[in-house]
């Protein structure tokens, strides 16, 4: 069953108050007094989305009949990028696939960085899904259970997205992770295994929602912007990201990217995701405002954070920004080489300042005229 809310956000409480309070690895802990406005509860009022997603119910409804769910999550890294291959669905259907799945993660491979595999027989991907690299249909039920594969620009932070799937299933969070996580075999290689069993709303009384990805259904969202000169575009096989540009200077690179993505993907987790890219581990509330300002795109004022270390051993630079429309968030993000991120925040501002959406009247002639047409 679904554990109470309060208690829930008990757990949650106390978890902020050792990080907010010390900002230092656990085994260093301290005890000491703060000021109110530190001590993290603040949280009450404004939980972070993981711990909204729990209190709400998981992202589903609470009403209603559940049935025992189970999630299993492979994830490995590759480069700077991390794969996540995730399987979701009824506790036995998942039980019943359990040896095909597991015979095809042993044979998974990756070429130029992208995975290759050889599908069972009765299975089929997709790969036109909004925000994800593929969906993978492993059986012929209704609905079928899927394997979605996602990919993220990041570093893999365990406790972060094992908190974030228990809420999936209608598990509370954990203040910390007991032991590492186990593995599985790939082709080659070994996958970090999240695999738990929780609940979900019974897909014979209210539809299950995953809040995960963008309705198939919905028409995609036409763009326009101008490229800056000396860059290119580049093609991607990941069909949430909807563009992105390259700009080389010898051995060093950047790259601007716009992600089109669903709600669950929200500021709070891309920044910590950055953040973490761009070599900043412990930036709190204080830390991530100072870094922050406000750009104007597509005709509307949005965030932007500057995350470029001053410490040398840091190779890497972001910049980001968050756009909201209705279901949809927007990420545009500058990163590559620190020094060459540095040397293109000119570029990224043209380009910010020339994005707009078709169906955007406000200043289209504006633009056109800007950009020369």
């Amino acid at each position: 069953m679904l554990a109470n809310k309060y208690t829930v956000l008990l757990i949650w409480i106390s978890a902020a108050l050792v990080v907010v309070g010390c900002n230092r690895p656990v085994e260093e802990i301290v005890t000491h007094e703060m000021p109110k406005s530190e001590s993290g509860l603040d949280l009450l009022n404004e939980p972070p989305p993981f711990l909204q997603e729990i209190m709400d119910g998981g992202g589903r409804g609470t009403e209603g009949p559940t049935v025992p769910a189970r999630m299993v999550v492979a994830i490995t890294e590759r480069g700077d990028d991390v794969w996540f291959f995730k399987i979701q669905g009824a506790a036995d259907q998942v039980a019943e696939t359990e040896p095909v799945w597991r015979e095809f993660f042993g044979t998974l491979a990756f070429e130029n960085n992208e995975p290759v595999w050889t599908l069972p027989d009765g299975w089929s991907a997709d790969t036109e899904a909004q925000d994800r690299f593929a969906t993978i249909a492993m059986n012929d039920a209704e609905p079928p259970l899927e394997m979605a594969v996602t990919v993220f620009a990041m570093r893999f932070a365990p406790l972060m997205n094992v908190n974030r799937w228990r809420g999936q299933i209608m598990l509370p969070p954990l203040p910390e992770l007991e032991s590492e996580l186990p593995t599985i075999p790939g082709s080659g290689f070994d996958f970090v295994l999240f695999d738990e069993t929780g609940e979900m709303n019974d897909p014979t009384g209210a539809p299950v929602v995953s809040g995960e990805s963008v309705e198939a259904s919905q028409p995609e969202q036409q763009i326009t912007f101008d490229i800056p000169d000396g860059w290119e575009a580049e093609e991607s096989s990941m069909s949430f990201i909807r563009t992105r540009l390259a700009r080389k200077d010898g051995e060093r690179e950047v790259k601007i990217t716009v992600s089109e993505m669903s709600t669950q993907n929200g500021w709070d987790d891309v920044v910590g995701q950055w953040s973490s890219q761009a070599g900043f581990t412990a930036l709190d509330e204080d830390g991530v405002a100072e870094r922050v300002s406000e750009v104007a795109i597509a005709g509307e004022a949005v965030r932007q954070i500057r995350l470029v270390s001053d410490d040398e051993e840091v190779v890497t630079g972001v910049i980001g920004a968050m756009l909201n429309r209705g279901d949809i968030n927007w990420f545009f993000k500058l990163h590559g080489e620190k020094q060459l991120v540095v040397e293109s925040e000119e570029d990224f501002a043209v380009f910010l300042a020339s994005f707009k959406f078709d169906d955007d009247e406000s200043g289209e002639e504006e633009s056109a005229d800007e950009s020369g047409e």
